[in-house]
């Protein structure tokens, strides 16, 4: 009997930017203009050399679902106005590879006016026509939307404003292609409440860079205290279920893996020895190699679901080409494009499969993308007739059978072959297929043996290969990281951990504190300063006030982490409150350099600055705390419960910091991948 290799190769899509490039996405929050003291920051006090897209916060939209400028005097010339906006595109004079985008919406917009926008045509393309206005009268590069939130608070619409918030997105795609604009989100975090608004596989089609605002996980809306950015749980959390987690990285997870497997995953941020090209695939391993996927439109059309890279049109990469190629390299190699996978869907396959036309639509396009690039055969891998998402149900079983009675005459005229991707065991294939009547005009059944096990079950069980599912890209997140922490009253002053008992907001306004205010705080009053080794973020409490916050070190593990997932575009949520003046001695914009250096980004302003802090770093089992005295210094002394150890090469044997003595500036972090894998990452202070 002939062995048959059938070799799946899994051609990922790329997105409208780059997937590697780093991003350091910076917003401005315009009203830092109006307030006096150090907390003061205009336009003028921008460095455009620390940041690769510059966001301007924020413009509105009126009740026609026009943009407009919600502080003329502010943004526009007119009438002797500051000109801001002006002034802001002008920082790319500095820095020419800077991109300047605007950002409408924000909090204070409320979710009203954008759920009535977004459901009605009209009101949507006077959205799409005043924002094209405004880019391209005063310079910026794109928009920006801040719709908080879709499907919540004040919504008009409820569950509609999901569907009609990706149209409204796939509209402004459309438009904003054919002018090079760039299109970006600002969107919740966490699964209790992105599940709420968003489409996750849908709207991050459309984006090039989903700003995740993983930042605001507590506050003073809270009856306890809680991390403002914890990356991940910390004390008293121990007992909390993973994907319930107000953390950063459950964040990450969730839009990352949101109805994906694990493996996906890693096929996309494959990168060195894992990264694979139709160009690395050894031709002479398999008797036939399957092109996965393509998908159909809603005519039943077979269709490329990634042009660029499948296809030799407008400098396409032309992978059906080289795909095919192969076969110069071994003749008796067959080649066989897949149409549908777990991205796709049922939906569309149901409705095609049901219907006389779209079943003639989808033959015959399948011919001709099968003689046109050379293919010499069809697998269809509808997953899964008569579950997920089905339109006919249990009618699904006996179209997919007449389905492939009419490709297999056609084909059998054309010498092509017809294979199929079909579930493996009874429970699942017996409610999808006749499995004889199938057979009959199949010429090779490909049974997913896999995913019999997972983290569906209860308990553990043996599965392994290649995974299929959906969600946003990590090549297209970028991360939102916090430069103010969020402030508590305590209930209790003797009640002083993570989720002790608060009473409502803390120092600062409306329970935050801008990193500049803060840090100045610290060195000028008596404040203890913790550490949660398990969320990997500061903390300080003094009196009745609870402050969490994020400095260098946690911001920097922020970026390690999201790294290690593949993502490498960081979000800023804002830069004027970096610390821009140096006044706490660590160097101007301390926190904005950190982001720079763990991204690998190398300017004249990324220089590590050393300064006089003395630090020793705990490892992760401990508690790290002191108390600062008021002083004009600018020492900071970290007392800890347990002696560091010497960090050798193969030090990190569990998640935390690993100091080195003698050394005070230096030491590891040491972090788990997707994989439990420890990494580990030097850090110098």
């Amino acid at each position: 009997m002939l062995a048959v290799n059938v070799c799946v190769l899994i051609v990922l899509a790329l997105s409208h930017i780059v997937a590697s490039e780093n991003a350091v996405v910076c917003y401005y929050g315009t009203w830092a203009t109006y307030r006096t003291g150090l907390g003061k920051y205009d336009v003028t006090d921008i460095n455009p050399n620390l940041c690769t897209h510059l966001i301007y916060a924020f413009v509105g939209i009126d009740s026609e679902g026009n943009i407009i400028s919600l502080d003329p005097y502010l943004d526009l010339p007119d009438d002797y106005g500051r000109d801001n906006f002006g002034k802001f595109n002008a920082l790319k004079q500095q820095n020419p590879s800077l991109k300047t985008l605007v950002a409408v919406g924000g909090w204070n917009e409320g979710s009203a006016k954008y759920s009535v926008m977004a459901a009605n045509s009209t009101l949507r393309q006077n959205f799409i026509d005043s924002a094209l206005k405004m880019i391209t009268t005063h310079g910026f590069d794109g928009l920006d939307i801040d719709w908080e939130y879709p499907n919540r608070r004040d919504t008009v619409y409820g569950e509609a404003d999901i569907e009609n918030f990706t149209t409204l997105l796939k509209e402004i795609r459309e438009v904003f292609d054919k002018k090079g604009l760039m299109l970006t989100a600002a969107v919740s975090s966490v699964r209790a409440s992105a599940s709420q608004s968003y489409d996750v596989k849908a709207i991050s089609e459309y984006l090039d860079i989903v700003n995740i605002m993983t930042y605001d996980m507590y506050g003073a809306w809270d009856s306890v205290t809680g991390h403002n950015a914890p990356l991940h749980k910390g004390e008293g959390d121990e007992d909390a279920v993973a994907e319930d987690l107000y953390t950063v990285d459950q964040a990450l997870y969730y839009w990352i893996s949101e109805g994906r497997k694990k493996t996906e995953l890693e096929e996309r941020a494959r990168t060195g020895l894992r990264k694979y090209d139709v160009t690395d695939i050894n031709p002479n391993l398999c008797t036939h190699l399957v092109y996965a996927f393509v998908g159909i439109d809603s005519e039943g059309n077979i269709i490329s679901l990634d042009p660029y890279l499948d296809l030799p049109n407008d400098y396409g990469r032309d992978n059906f080409g080289k795909f095919n190629a192969l076969k110069q390299q071994n003749p008796s190699l067959k080649t066989l494009v897949a149409v549908g996978g777990w991205n796709e869907g049922s939906a569309k396959y149901s409705v095609m499969a049901a219907n006389s036309r779209l079943r003639q639509n989808f033959i015959d396009s399948a011919l001709k993308m099968i003689t046109t690039h050379g293919f010499d055969g069809l697998d269809i891998d509808w997953e899964y007739p008569n579950r997920r998402d089905t339109v006919h149900g249990k009618a699904d079983i006996e179209n997919f059978t007449t389905l492939l009675k009419e490709i297999r005459e056609v084909f059998d005229k054309k010498g092509l072959l017809l294979t199929a991707a079909v579930s493996s065991v009874r429970a699942s294939a017996s409610q999808s297929y006749n499995v004889k009547a199938i057979s009959e005009y199949l010429d090779i059944v490909n049974v997913m043996a896999y995913d019999m096990h997972g983290v569906w079950d209860s308990v553990t069980g043996h599965n392994a290969p290649l995974h299929k599912g959906e969600g946003c890209p990590p090549e297209k997140i970028a991360v939102g990281i916090p430069f103010y922490g969020r402030t508590f009253t305590l209930t209790n002053a003797h009640e002083t951990g993570v989720r002790a008992p608060a009473s409502g907001a803390g120092i600062g306004q409306d329970g935050c504190v801008g990193y500049n205010e803060f840090c100045n705080i610290l060195q000028t009053e008596e404040w203890t300063q913790s550490f949660d080794s398990l969320a990997k973020v500061p903390y300080a409490f003094k009196d009745t006030n609870w402050v969490s916050y994020d400095d260098v070190n946690s911001i920097t593990a922020k970026v390690e982490f999201a790294k290690s997932l593949g993502i490498t575009k960081i979000m800023i949520w804002s830069i004027e409150t970096d610390d821009f003046h140096n006044v706490c001695g660590n160097g101007a914009n301390p926190l904005l350099t950190a982001i720079n250096t763990a991204l690998g980004i190398q300017s004249d302003d990324t220089t590590t600055t050393t300064t006089e802090s003395v630090t020793t770093i705990a490892s992760s089992n401990t508690e790290s705390s002191t108390t600062v005295a008021s002083s004009t210094t600018k020492s900071t002394i970290i007392k800890s419960s347990k002696e560091s150890t010497v960090a050798p090469s193969t030090a990190c044997s569990e998640e935390g910091y690993i100091g080195k003595p003698g050394d005070c500036r230096s030491f590891l972090y040491c972090l788990k991948d997707l994989e439990d894998v420890i990494n580990q990452i030097k850090l110098v202070c």
